[in-house]
This record gives structure tokens, C-alpha cells and sequence, in this order.
């Protein structure tokens, strides 16, 4: 029994060392790691690279494609994941609802510090828009659309 658990570490080990991510998480603060790993336990894909002084997230959570900020201090600075529309607040499909269902791409949850915003693209003909709203449902022009 311990030789065949030995043999799946081992493989474990060299399909690990195979991977193409070149990205060693060696360069990245412990604190930074165990801040994320504790905010989005249940997390896969992920891929951590530092962002000026701070480090950005690139993971999935339940299949939905997720970002986040992360401070060197291990503060979670930003974050934003995908949400279907069927999820979204009853505030938010009101606002959206003027520009058609199915005019509505890639809506997306953003919480920045204690601040909850949505964001959406609106793909019409000849014209698209990218648009940020509160949890009002109020556009926030100041809040840029987070690509």
C-alpha cells in the first residue's frame, strides 16, 4: 500500500512540473497567498502575478471566470466575478432591462473595499457600451469599467 501511494505522488509530481505556467509562486508573499486561498477557498485555475506594487488574480470559482486585487499586506483590495443575469439584483435588471436581454454581455459582480458594483457590456448595432452600475442600479460614471 505505501509503494503505490509513493508512485501517485511521484506522478502527481512530474504531471505538476510539466506544466506550462512558467510563473514560480515562489515571488509571491506567503500572506498574499494565504489571504486569497482564504477569501476563495474553493478556487481553481489560478494564476497569481504581481501588478505594480500590488499582485492580480486571475481564477474560476463554480465554473465563472473571477479576478482579484490583492495588497502586499494581503488585503483584498478589489474583486470581480462573473454572474449570470438570472442573478442579478432585481435594482440591476431593472436598469438593464431598457437595452434588451439579449443585448446584455458578460455582466459581472465588483467589490471594491465595502462598495458593490455591477458591470455589463451592451452589444447593439454599430454601438457598444460598457456600462458600471451601483447597487441602485444607477450608472457610476466615476467607476470605470474593469476590463
Amino acid at each position: 500500500m505505501l509503494p503505490r501511494i509513493y508512485f501517485f505522488v511521484f506522478v502527481i509530481l512530474v504531471f505538476l512540473s510539466c506544466d506550462n505556467d512558467d510563473e514560480t509562486y515562489f515571488n509571491i508573499p506567503s500572506v498574499v497567498q494565504n489571504a486569497f486561498l482564504a477569501e476563495f477557498p474553493n478556487s481553481t485555475d489560478i494564476k497569481i502575478r504581481k501588478s505594480g506594487e500590488n499582485y492580480e488574480v486571475d481564477f474560476e470559482v463554480d465554473g465563472k471566470n473571477a479576478r482579484a486585487f490583492i495588497a502586499p499586506e494581503g488585503n483584498i483590495l478589489r474583486e470581480k466575478k462573473e454572474v449570470s443575469l438570472k442573478a442579478l439584483p432585481p435594482e440591476i435588471k431593472d436598469s438593464l432591462k431598457k437595452f434588451g436581454e439579449n443585448r446584455i454581455k458578460d455582466p459581472e459582480l465588483i467589490k471594491s473595499g465595502n462598495e458593490i458594483y455591477y458591470q455589463a457590456q451592451i452589444k447593439r448595432f454599430f454601438l457598444n457600451k460598457k456600462i458600471v452600475l451601483d447597487q441602485s442600479g444607477r450608472e457610476d460614471t466615476a467607476m470605470k469599467y474593469w476590463k
